[in-house]
């Protein structure tokens, strides 16, 4: 009876086991392989004298793509709401640090921008002075990148600014991993309480809140009392 159990056992470790091992030893041949391809495409290259081109920092991608004054591949532009309005979303991924646009448009004097009667403003200091980036006439994507406060889920982006050839330029870059399909957001910075949405979102959250404390009283008073 026991020698028959024996056989049984080794029989479904024989089914089972068989072919994971075949499994492992056929991934680990192919491992193997791919790297002896991996190592014989490197020594052709090397031979016929073909160079890889390094990946360029994040820096000096946002110099390239500042300096031809278009927007990279891998972003596109959609309706997010009538609320909202258009949004910037990632149609492919991007690791933390990666350069991602540019805000940019007409640099205008603090004067120049009084005047102006939409949103689509960027001010800095600059050399002593305050200098506004106008992007209402620029169908570029920086002006549609939208609001999330810093170190909140949304926020997946910081803006830097740079100098290229002694020109200022206000490039925005990866603050965490973005995936496909994720809006672009950062910190427009202004805690004045100008940014009409953040208030709306206080106060909806305001509401929330108390129309939670009311359940929670109301829900207490009907509660029997223990006799």
């Amino acid at each position: 009876m026991f020698q028959s159990y024996k056989i049984i056992i080794g029989k479904i470790t024989g089914i089972i086991f068989l072919p994971l091992l075949k499994f492992v030893k056929n991934v680990h041949l192919y491992c193997r392989m791919a790297g002896y391809l991996s190592r014989g495409k490197r020594a052709v290259e090397e031979a016929l004298g073909v160079t890889r081109k390094p990946r360029l920092s994040p820096v000096q991608s946002a110099r390239k793509w500042c300096g031809k004054a278009t927007d990279q591949e891998g972003l596109e532009r959609h309706f997010v709401s009538e609320n909202i309005g258009f949004g910037v979303f990632a149609t492919k991924p991007f690791e933390k640090g990666d350069f991602l646009l540019e805000y940019c448009g007409t640099h205008c004097t603090p004067e120049e921008a009084d005047r102006t009667n939409h949103n689509y403003l960027f001010g800095f200091k600059y050399a002593g002075k305050y200098i506004w980036i106008d992007a209402f006439q620029t169908d570029r994507l920086g002006r549609f990148v939208n609001d999330a406060k810093e170190n909140t889920i949304g926020c997946n982006s910081k803006q830097k600014l740079l100098f290229f050839e002694g020109v200022p330029h206000i490039c925005l870059f990866a603050s965490k991993t973005i995936h496909i399909g994720d809006e672009i957001r950062y910190d427009y910075g202004d805690d004045s309480g100008n940014l009409f949405w953040r208030n709306q979102l206080l106060s909806t959250m305001t509401i929330q809140m108390v129309l939670m404390m009311m359940m929670m009283i109301l829900l207490m008073l009907k509660k029997p009392k223990q006799r």
